[in-house]
């Protein structure tokens, strides 16, 4: 894997979190809050950042 495949790869969850809160109804400022929300408590889920779904 390439440096600049992995930094898409990595941008994946963000930019589906985001375009399914858009899909909600939410305003783009509103739609990367909720998925910054997401992202960051799916990282905390578990101690070493490999990620846990609540």
């Amino acid at each position: 894997m390439t440096k600049s495949s992995h930094k898409i790869q990595s941008l994946r969850p963000c930019i589906l979190s985001i375009a399914a809160n858009l899909a909600k109804g939410s305003d783009l400022a509103e739609a990367y809050e909720q998925a910054k929300a997401y992202i960051t408590g799916f990282l905390s889920g578990n101690k070493d950042l490999s990620g846990y779904h609540f």
